[in-house]
């Protein structure tokens, strides 16, 4: 039978190394400082982050140098940290400062939603993406609302929020931004 363990026992062996011990402790001793990490070769790097988050949770910020390498650090760290405390922000459209634009990456969105509730998290970014101009957290915080599957809404208050903001009724939903109905089901 072929040897099997966990990405969990991985990272918790990985953590034990002495260098990424002594890395943890600066770390944990100066609480939110700028750590700067290079040499790194595969998933070593994301390793390292998932054990400072689980340290520490915290906001953290990794910046990666490219859009691809943004991607392949953003798939490491779902798989070390639980998906919902990793996002991945990419440079896109201009963001206004009063709006979001629907059409704009779902994942800016959904990584300045998370930012705004003040959820501990880990933004992953290239450096050309953190350049971007953002909205208040305020205006994102009251532009954002979530929806779940098998929830009941109110037709017209669900059918006026999306008008309100900016959302476009449409025969069929081709985009981010567009909404249809069909039967009374938005």
């Amino acid at each position: 039978m072929p040897y099997q363990q966990s990405i969990h026992e991985l990272l918790n062996f990985i953590a034990s190394s002495p260098s990424l011990g002594r890395m943890r402790d600066w770390y944990t001793r100066s609480g939110e400082g700028e750590l700067t990490v290079s040499g790194c070769a595969g998933s070593l790097f994301p390793a390292a982050v998932s054990m400072l988050y689980n340290t520490q949770p915290a906001h953290k910020l990794v910046v990666a140098k490219t859009t691809d390498e943004a991607a392949e650090l953003y798939d490491d760290l779902t798989a070390m940290v639980s998906s919902e405390h990793v996002y991945r922000f990419e440079k896109g459209k201009h963001l206004s400062e009063q709006t979001l634009d629907a059409e704009e990456h779902i994942g800016q969105i959904e990584t300045l939603d998370a930012l705004s509730r003040k959820n501990e998290c880990i933004v992953v970014a290239s450096t050309a993406s953190i350049a971007t101009a953002l909205p208040a957290p305020e205006n994102v915080k009251n532009n954002v609302f979530s929806i779940s599957v098998d929830q009941e809404y109110d037709f017209n208050t669900l059918t006026g929020l999306l008008d309100e903001l900016g959302f476009e009724k449409k025969p069929f939903v081709e985009a981010y931004g567009d909404y249809s109905v069909r039967g009374g089901i938005v």
